[in-house]
C-alpha cells in the first residue's frame, strides 16, 4: 500500500470490499480505478461503478509526507461540506474517513465531476487560456462568499498577515530540512 512512503493507488477490489460498507453502496461493483495525476500531494484516483448510487467518484488519500506538510485530508472534507451551501463550485462528500486500515491513511470519497479547475501549466496555450476563466470564476466566487456565514470560522484567522506567513511556512521548511537540502534553502 506505501511505496517510499507515500500510499499508491489501491486495487479495484481492495476499493469494492471498502466501498460496499456504506449505505447505498451494498452492491456497488468497481469498474475501473484511474490515477489522477494534476495533484502533486494526495494519492488521487477515480474510480466507475455499477450498482451503486453514482457512477464515479474520487478517492482522495492523504499523503504521509510532502511538501504540504501537516495534511488533513479530514479537514479538507468539512470545508468542502461547508462550501457545499454557496456558490463555489465543490464536489459532494460521500464519505470522509479516518481509519486507516483500509487505504493506510485518513481519506475522502468525493463525487466525481466536470467542473472547472486551475489550468495545468503544461497545457498548451489554447487549452490554458479556454481553462482559466471558468477557474478565475471558481475563485472570485471563493472570495465573495461571506465566511463565517458559510461556517468556516473553525479554520481560524491570523492575528496578522506576517503570522499567518510564519504559520503557513514552518511545516514547509521542517519538510525541506528533512529533505536533506541545502539549509539556506529552506
Amino acid at each position: 500500500m506505501s511505496v517510499d512512503g507515500m500510499t499508491s493507488v489501491p486495487e479495484p477490489a481492495r476499493i469494492e470490499s471498502w466501498i460496499q460498507t456504506l449505505i447505498g453502496f451494498e452492491d456497488a461493483r468497481v469498474v475501473t480505478v484511474a490515477p489522477l495525476t494534476d495533484g502533486l500531494s494526495n494519492v488521487t484516483c477515480r474510480a466507475e461503478f455499477t450498482d451503486a448510487p453514482v457512477a464515479a467518484a474520487v478517492l482522495r488519500i492523504q499523503p504521509t509526507r510532502g511538501i504540504f506538510e501537516p495534511y488533513d485530508i479530514l479537514r479538507e472534507g468539512e470545508v468542502l461540506n461547508h462550501l457545499a451551501g454557496t456558490a463555489v463550485p465543490v464536489p459532494r462528500v460521500l464519505a470522509s474517513v479516518s481509519d486507516p486500515r483500509f487505504f493506510g491513511e485518513p481519506f475522502l470519497l468525493l463525487e466525481s465531476i466536470d467542473a472547472a479547475h486551475m489550468p495545468a501549466p503544461e497545457a498548451d496555450p489554447a487549452t490554458f487560456a479556454a481553462d482559466l476563466p471558468a477557474f478565475a470564476a471558481a475563485v472570485a466566487a471563493i472570495h465573495a462568499i461571506d465566511w463565517r456565514a458559510a461556517g468556516l470560522d473553525f479554520l481560524g484567522v491570523p492575528s496578522s498577515p506576517a503570522e499567518d506567513s510564519r504559520a503557513r511556512s514552518k511545516p514547509l521548511r521542517g519538510a525541506c530540512r528533512r529533505s536533506g537540502a541545502p539549509t539556506s534553502r529552506c
